[in-house]
């Protein structure tokens, strides 16, 4: 187990981020909240591996634990990235100030900033898994899915599932609960992961995935 922290540069609560977290149905079973501590599990970006991480928030710095491989700069910087750490808010709340309909979400949601998937891999997996199929269907199916072929990790206690890495994914003929069209597509997936051919794309999907994880 190896240590990281992140400077919250601005207002933040991970408080909040983890009551959105524990509402948020994509989240279930790659991510836990508590009263005082968050936990997630992931494939790393680079797809080296996977990483389990506690976060505890000790003032303005989150403080982390990372899980698994020992790839301390990769998680945190991807942890950073998941809880929109990774951009500076100091000059957020004179956007409440000028905007009531922001500065009312400020107050309603103090210090919540977006929380987003694990990665845009992930995150097309799942938009995957999850068409057509009802919520709690998806998440048994993914959760399934992890367990088989992704890694299961022990998270200060408690027992996660980490989505598979590409590789996992490109062996893959067929899985119980996902049609067979379902199943190639997480292959091409997993083709586009490894060649890196969403890249581009990178910048737009991670602020599209910024905005529909608002809160409402």
């Amino acid at each position: 187990m190896s240590e990281f922290s992140i400077a919250a540069r601005g207002p933040f609560s991970l408080r909040e981020s983890g009551r959105f977290l524990a509402g948020w149905p994509p989240a279930e079973g790659i991510a836990q909240t508590s009263q005082s501590a968050v936990r997630l599990a992931f494939s790393l970006d680079g797809h080296r591996g996977h990483a389990g991480a506690l976060l505890r928030q000790e003032g303005e710095t989150v403080q982390g634990e990372v899980i698994g491989r020992e790839e301390v700069d990769a998680a945190r910087s991807q942890t950073a990235r998941i809880l929109s750490l990774d951009h500076d808010a100091s000059d957020y709340p004179a956007i409440g100030e000028r905007d009531p309909v922001i500065g009312r979400a400020q107050r309603e949601h103090p210090g919540f900033r977006p929380v987003l998937f694990h990665s845009p891999y992930e995150a097309a997996g799942w938009s995957i898994i999850s068409a057509r199929l009802h919520p709690r269907q998806a998440l048994a199916a993914r959760e399934r899915l992890s367990r088989e072929h992704g890694a299961v990790l022990n998270v200060a206690g408690e027992e996660m599932a980490a989505f598979p890495l590409p590789e996992r994914l490109l062996e893959l003929e067929s899985f119980p609960g996902l049609t067979d069209e379902k199943v190639r597509r997480l292959r091409g997936v997993a083709e586009a992961a490894l060649a890196e051919r969403w890249r581009p794309y990178r910048t737009w999907v991670t602020a599209l995935l910024r905005v529909s994880s608002a809160p409402r």
